[in-house]
């Protein structure tokens, strides 16, 4: 008996020492493959990139190859690949462009910079700012001058409505009933941060989301006139961008260069299905109930409004030296994505479907730093169309960035599936949404006639 204990102790004491002696090794492989860097990457930028402000950028990962700030001194960086620390901030109003290094397997190094935009959302709204992250080798430049940036006032006015009114998406929409996105009661006590230029509407949040009242609908102890006028050109920094993405480097599946952007949810709507401690759901099952913020946006001179989660990529990739690709590609996969929001020639872009907008031949400055590496949009964004199946897996990458394990994003995205249903005709590809908040309201619009019935014929609901 005694022998056989020997035994055993001496085979546990043998293993553990092939254990210690072939960890390093086994650590150093790993960390040197692709997937090992995301999630090395993933995990800093969660640490690095906490509690952001509005109109802030963090220096997520190595490396950020340019952070260009309006005064500063030649060569005019101020992040550049060997200078800023991980986790330090840039202030938007005054930065020109930001551009990440591109994937690089043989140094570890994968540049991500996360932007935290007003978006022209109030302050008065308690929620984060629209999320956007540049994943290597994407060049996000600012189209709103400095000394014209919207400044959005720290809180607001307390006004009541004097009788039961509607609030709209949006203010100013000529020749366009604006949108009705919510009825309030009279006698509310709501927060006005901003009126249109006419004054004939002011602001407010009710309900866990912004929209706008007429001001004959209102009334407020307080002076109006203080608060500032809002036009449909005024923009907060980068509510108005440029961007271009796949500039140099590898390529990696794992680590694909594009730009993922996020509005917040509605904290009054967004409710939780269980408990957030508990340990044996996923955090998709956790927070059952995600409702979006519509968030208003200018992308290559067109406007658009995020109600969830994108996808913004110019294709096909290229090199450093030019502008990459001739077509602007916007995947939405959470939501609503709306293309000329609140016009006769809206496009809704459901969950599994992209737009595209194709680019000019020839080079010219767009944004506000003044080089010459963009294209101007030529026409306008066409229809809707849906992703394959390949092309919806590819982008797992953003399963990845919103997982509740890196707290970089407010929501967890997993990108929707398409399956195979029979039919009449055969076998009919479908598109399966992976969390029930993801389609809800492509759902809503599809039961009340909203949305065309090819497209709603394309969902597995």
């Amino acid at each position: 008996m005694q022998v056989r204990r020997t035994r055993y102790l001496m085979f546990v004491l043998v293993a553990a020492l092939l254990v210690i002696a072939v960890t390093p090794t086994a650590l150093a492989q790993n960390l040197d493959t692709c997937p090992a860097i995301v999630n090395n990457a993933l995990t800093q930028v969660g640490v690095n990139c906490a509690g952001m402000a509005r109109n802030t950028a963090c220096y997520g990962f190595r490396n950020i190859t340019k952070g260009v700030v309006r005064g500063d001194i030649a060569p005019n960086y101020t992040w550049t690949p060997d200078q800023p620390e991980l986790g330090s901030r840039i202030e938007l109003t005054t930065t020109e462009a930001i551009q990440t290094g591109p994937f690089d397997l043989f140094n570890r190094r994968w540049g991500l910079s996360v932007l935290e935009l007003q978006a022209n959302l109030p302050n008065t709204l308690p929620t984060p700012g629209v999320r956007m992250m540049a994943l290597g080798g994407v060049e996000v430049e600012n189209g709103v001058q400095p000394e014209e940036a919207l400044i959005l006032p720290p809180a607001g006015v307390s006004v009541n409505t004097t009788r039961a009114t509607e609030m709209r998406n949006n203010p100013d929409a000529p020749g366009w009933a604006s949108r009705i996105i919510d009825s309030i009661p009279a006698a509310s006590i709501l927060e006005a941060d901003v009126v249109s230029a006419d004054e004939g509407w002011a602001r407010v949040v009710f309900n866990g989301r912004p929209g706008w009242v007429k001001t004959t609908d209102i009334s407020t102890t307080s002076n109006l006139d203080a608060l500032p006028r809002v036009a449909p050109e005024d923009y907060t920094p980068y509510q108005d961008f440029y961007f271009r993405v796949g500039i140099g480097g590898e390529r990696c599946a794992d680590a694909p260069s594009l730009l993922f952007i996020q509005s917040p949810n509605n904290p009054v709507l967004s409710t939780a299905a269980a408990p957030k401690n508990d340990m044996f759901m996923s955090p998709i099952e956790q927070r059952r109930t995600i409702v979006p913020i519509a968030a208003q946006m200018r992308l290559w001179d067109q406007d658009i409004e995020v109600e969830g989660s994108i996808v913004a990529r110019t294709i096909p990739l290229g090199d450093e030296n030019v502008t990459v690709g001739n077509t602007v590609e916007l995947i939405n996969l959470f939501g609503l994505l709306r293309i000329y929001p609140d016009t006769p020639g809206e496009i809704i872009v459901p969950p599994g479907f992209a737009v595209r907008l194709g680019l000019a031949d020839i080079l010219t400055s767009l944004g506000i730093e003044g080089d010459e590496d963009e294209k101007a949009p030529a026409g306008r964004f066409g229809q809707p169309f849906p992703l394959s199946a390949a092309e919806l897996a590819a982008l797992g990458i953003v399963g990845q960035i919103t997982s509740s394990n890196f707290n970089i994003f407010q929501t967890p995205v997993i990108p929707p599936r398409v399956i195979q249903a029979s039919g009449a005709g055969g076998t009919v590809p479908l598109i399966a949404c992976s969390q029930p908040s993801q389609c809800a309201s492509v759902q809503a619009l599809c039961a009340s006639g909203a949305l065309s019935q090819g497209i709603c014929q394309a969902f597995a609901f």
